[in-house]
């Protein structure tokens, strides 16, 4: 936010760039410091481990799951500049405001309910009320827009319901995730995590083609991508149960 007022937004990636760089030289001196032991790595153990990992259902849907909730994720911040600066006036400044404040609380609140919830409710039941809150928060956006209700107020209140309910999604996925794994889980959360940044990459690539005239386009992603989640583990479930 400071880069863009004051510096225009390409100080922003010159930032990240240098950014990056004092990450790389911090991560590769003090892992320099750790073991020495090599692991030997090859392909056919990388794919070994690939398939092992990819073999169990409970692994496959949690990383779909994730894929599409970060598609979803960048795709509504890649979007809301337009609404938010173009169709409501705001300026750059307010809308980062409002970016980091809503994705700060609703981030924050998420994952403190999170923390004294799965205890008694379980990862699973977590990861469908996530679902469900972030489909119900699509539905009321098409319908506020439908209605001629979006103003900032609203649009903010969506927005803060939508990533609400990621923060059950984020935590139980992952737990969800690496949960049968041991030997394997460095391979499971190199691919869980390559999988995210690649839901990330295709939210970005999808609202490119969506229109910004209206919040149907968006309104609908949004909504299809926890229902799909949803419809998916669902299925898993009955399979596992039916078993």
């Amino acid at each position: 936010l400071i880069f863009e007022v004051h510096s225009g937004w390409q100080s922003s990636f010159k930032f990240l760039i240098a950014y990056a760089l004092v990450v790389m030289v911090f991560v590769q001196r003090f892992l320099e410091k750790g073991s020495k032991q090599q692991a030997n790595v090859t392909f056919s153990s990388w794919r070994e481990s690939m398939g092992a990992v990819l073999s169990q259902s409970s692994f496959r849907v949690n990383v779909i799951t994730v894929f599409l909730m970060y598609a979803a994720f960048i795709a509504w911040f890649t979007s809301a500049p337009s609404y938010y600066i173009d169709r409501l006036g705001l300026g750059a400044d307010v809308f980062g405001r409002i970016a980091f404040l809503t994705t700060a609380v609703c981030m924050l609140s998420g994952n403190l309910v999170v923390s004294r919830s799965v205890g008694r409710f379980g990862v699973k039941k977590m990861l469908q009320f996530g679902l469900s809150i972030s489909l119900i928060a699509a539905i009321l956006m098409g319908v506020s827009e439908f209605l001629g209700l979006i103003d900032v107020v609203v649009l903010i209140m969506l927005a803060f319901m939508y990533f609400f309910g990621t923060a059950f999604i984020w935590t139980a996925s992952f737990a969800g995730a690496m949960e049968p794994f041991d030997q394997r889980a460095g391979a499971a959360a190199s691919l869980y995590g390559a999988t995210q940044v690649l839901g990330g990459f295709v939210g970005a690539s999808v609202t490119s083609f969506l229109s910004e005239e209206t919040l149907y386009p968006l309104a609908c992603l949004l909504f299809l991508c926890p229902a799909f989640a949803l419809c998916c583990f669902c299925y898993n479930q009955s399979r596992l149960d039916s078993d």
